[in-house]
């Protein structure tokens, strides 16, 4: 159910209300910020999110329907407004000095595999193998430019349910892990049989241009050497960066279809209304003050350890309100989507980290 407005009266009056459910995932969100630390899980390249929506769907499809009557409305204010500011904050990880280090090679392969990967996603996705628009937006958005956030930042604007945005992160889940431990396999092979030349930097490029998951970004990178890990957390920053203009375009081409179909007849009248997403644009500011270097290193990672206790909260949101028989009744059709995203992105991303950059 949709939170009403945020206004001055509700600051008074919802807080009682919001509590329950609030502490309810910020008790998940902080149990998947502490096993998301511990060597097992961090060797295995499970982030924060992906445990917070594990255990929110634990808890989602046992005891929360005892608990929703009395903590719906805390959970859906972190599924919605926290969302957002965990959105905005995570810009405090970047600065656009991430993109000058990568040179303009790395940024054309970081937008080139994005805009190939998520045009093949919208194509396949619908034209194919007949997904909705929404579920093959979201899986596109997370295998082309940052796994769960970035599926979480892309609901709002395509309007996804909650069904769709736990079918999406499941892919994430699946293939980002396979690829976690595929990529490094792959690189020794590389260095054995000497297919194609590529040192450790044109690796680090190839894993940040085209893994899911940051936290897997780091396990892939880190398994080669440290200038492997550098080079793709950088190259991993600058897809995240896209994130903002992406978030743009795609509403509004969004409004296009909208104002298309509005207009069937020919005098349809209307405004071709875009839906701006506002946090992505604080995204972005968030960076260019991080850019600045305005900020206190103590702030900074403040402001990161919040940002990831937000987006955990509305992870495991999210997984407390998900039926897994709706996640069922989605079938195998997103995982064949994700899994020839995933098939794409190995085998496109490796051309184009490897050879692009060398382009004059």
């Amino acid at each position: 159910m949709p939170l009403a407005p945020l206004t001055l009266a509700s600051f008074t009056t919802e807080p009682v209300r919001w509590l329950p459910g609030l502490l309810l995932s910020g008790a998940i969100a902080a149990g998947a910020l502490h096993l998301a630390g511990q060597p097992f899980f961090v060797g295995h390249g499970l982030s924060t999110l992906t445990l917070a929506i594990v255990f929110g769907l634990l808890l989602g499809n046992t005891l929360y329907p005892r608990l929703a009557q009395t903590c719906a409305p805390g959970v859906g204010l972190a599924k919605q407004q926290l969302l957002r500011t965990g959105i905005v904050l995570y810009g405090l990880r970047l600065t656009f000095q991430d993109i000058a280090h990568m040179g303009w090679g790395g940024v054309a392969v970081d937008a080139l595999v994005l805009a190939s990967t998520f045009g093949l996603a919208s194509w396949l996705g619908q034209r194919v193998l007949g997904l909705d628009r929404r579920t093959t937006l979201l899986v596109g958005a997370g295998s082309s430019i940052c796994g769960a956030a970035a599926v979480l930042a892309t609901a709002p604007v395509v309007k996804g349910r909650a069904q769709d945005v736990a079918v999406a992160v499941a892919t994430v889940v699946v293939f980002g892990t396979l690829g976690m431990f595929l990529y490094p396999a792959l690189y020794h092979w590389n260095a054995s049989w000497d297919w194609i030349d590529m040192n450790a930097q044109q690796y680090g490029l190839y894993v940040g241009a085209t893994v899911h998951e940051v936290a897997q970004v780091v396990a892939a990178g880190a398994a080669i050497g440290p200038e492997a890990a550098a080079t793709a957390v950088i190259a991993k920053m600058t897809r995240v960066m896209m994130l903002a203009p992406f978030l743009l375009v795609l509403s509004f081409f969004l409004a296009r279809a909208r104002h298309g179909a509005a207009a069937g007849q020919k005098d349809a009248g209307g405004s071709r209304a875009i839906t701006i997403p506002w946090f992505a644009l604080g995204f972005v500011a968030m960076a260019g003050v991080n850019s600045l270097d305005m900020l206190p290193d103590a702030v900074v990672r403040a402001g990161v350890r919040l940002d990831d206790l937000l987006l955990a909260m509305a992870m495991a949101a999210l997984g407390l309100t998900t039926h897994v028989r709706a996640v069922r009744a989605a079938g195998l059709r997103p995982l064949l989507l994700a899994a020839a995203l995933f098939a794409w992105l190995l085998g496109a991303g490796l051309l184009l980290s490897r050879y692009l950059p060398q382009w004059p």
